[in-house]
C-alpha cells in the first residue's frame, strides 16, 4: 500500500502544481503577510490575511462547497494539510504513547467522512485522514503531560472545524467546552459537530468581547502563535494566563526560518508570561520554527 499512497501523492501534486507554486512563493513570505495585514488591519491572523474567513463564507453559504470543504485547495494550504508522511509519523507516535488503541482510531476513522478528507492507506488502521491522526496524537501528548483526569473545562484558541474538539469529547469525555474563533469558523465547526454526530455544544466566544475567564485547560494547535502581538496579548491576559493549564503548540516566536515571527510575540514573551509553563519540542516536528508550551 505504501506504492498506492505515494502514487495518490504525486497524482494530487501534480493536480495542485500551479496552485502550490503560488503559495510556495507568497504564504510563507512574512513580508507578504505583514503587507497583507496593514491592508486589512492589525488585528488579522496570517489565515484572514490570505482570506480565510472569505473562504469559510463560501462553505456556509454553499452546500456542494460545505460538502467537500477539506479537499478545497485554499483551505488545505490553511489548515488541511498534513500530508502521508507526517500522518505516519503522528501514527508512530500514537503507538508509541500506547494512550490510544488501533481499535479505537478504526472507529474514529469510520466516522471521519464530513467535508470529504483525502485519506491514505496505513496497514494498522486502514484508510484514514492524516489529519485525524494528528488530532489523536494531541490528544496523547495532553494525556501524558498533563491528564485529563481532573480536566471539566477546556478553551480552543483558532478550532479549524472542530475536529480536535471532537477527539478531545469522544476520548476524554469533556463537555465544558468554549471556541474562540470568527463567528463563521465557529458556525462551521458546529455543523461539523452535528454531522458527525458528536453530543459537544460548545460556547462560541469572542476574545474583543468578554473579560477574563478561567478555564482548566487551554489548548491551540498553532493559531495563537499565528496572530499579531496585540491580540496575542489580549489571548494572554484574558485566557492563558489564568487557565490551570495549557497545551499549546507555537511555530513563531522561537526561530523565524519561515519569516512568521514578524510582528508577534516572542517565546521569552510567552514564558514570562504564562507562570510554571514548560517549553517543549514538538513531536513529531513538523516545522522548523515549532515548540510547545505545557503548563
Amino acid at each position: 500500500m505504501i506504492h498506492l499512497n505515494s502514487m495518490l501523492a504525486a497524482l494530487q501534486q501534480v493536480f495542485d502544481i500551479s496552485r502550490r507554486a503560488y503559495y510556495k512563493v507568497v504564504k510563507v513570505s512574512g513580508t507578504f503577510l505583514q503587507t497583507k495585514r496593514d491592508l486589512r488591519g492589525e488585528t488579522d491572523s496570517d489565515s484572514q490575511a490570505l482570506g480565510y474567513d472569505k473562504l469559510i463564507g463560501k462553505f456556509l453559504n454553499n452546500s456542494a462547497s460545505r460538502n467537500r470543504f477539506r479537499r478545497n485547495f485554499h483551505y488545505r494550504m490553511i489548515l488541511e494539510h498534513v500530508n502521508y508522511k507526517q500522518g505516519c509519523a503522528y501514527l508512530n507516535r500514537i503507538l508509541e504513547l500506547g494512550i490510544v488503541d488501533l481499535d479505537r482510531i478504526k472507529l474514529l476513522a469510520k466516522t471521519d467522512f464530513v467535508g470529504g478528507p483525502r485519506r491514505y492507506y496505513y496497514d494498522q488502521i486502514g484508510w484514514v485522514s492524516p489529519t485525524l491522526l494528528r488530532y489523536i496524537s494531541v490528544y496523547s501528548e495532553i494525556e501524558k503531560s498533563i491528564g485529563f483526569k481532573n480536566i471539566e473545562s477546556v478553551a480552543e484558541i483558532g478550532i479549524g472545524y472542530g475536529g480536535q474538539a471532537r477527539i478531545i469529547h469522544d476520548l476524554a469525555g469533556v463537555s465544558s467546552y468554549a471556541f474562540y474563533d470568527l463567528p463563521d469558523v465557529q458556525k462551521l465547526a458546529d455543523y461539523f459537530l452535528r454531522a458527525t454526530s458528536t453530543q459537544l455544544s460548545p460556547r462560541n466566544l469572542d476574545i474583543h468581547n468578554i473579560e477574563s475567564e478561567t478555564f482548566d485547560l487551554v489548548i491551540s494547535n498553532y493559531a495563537v502563535s499565528e496572530l499579531p502581538a496585540q491580540v496575542q496579548r489580549e489571548y494572554l491576559d484574558k485566557v492563558i494566563s489564568p487557565a490551570t493549564h495549557c497545551y499549546m503548540i507555537m511555530n513563531s516566536g522561537a526561530s523565524d526560518v519561515t519569516r512568521r515571527s514578524t510582528g508577534k510575540l516572542s517565546q521569552p514573551d510567552f514564558s514570562s508570561s504564562i507562570r510554571g509553563v514548560a517549553v517543549e519540542p514538538e513531536i513529531p516536528s513538523t516545522g522548523p520554527d515549532n515548540y510547545v508550551l505545557i503548563k
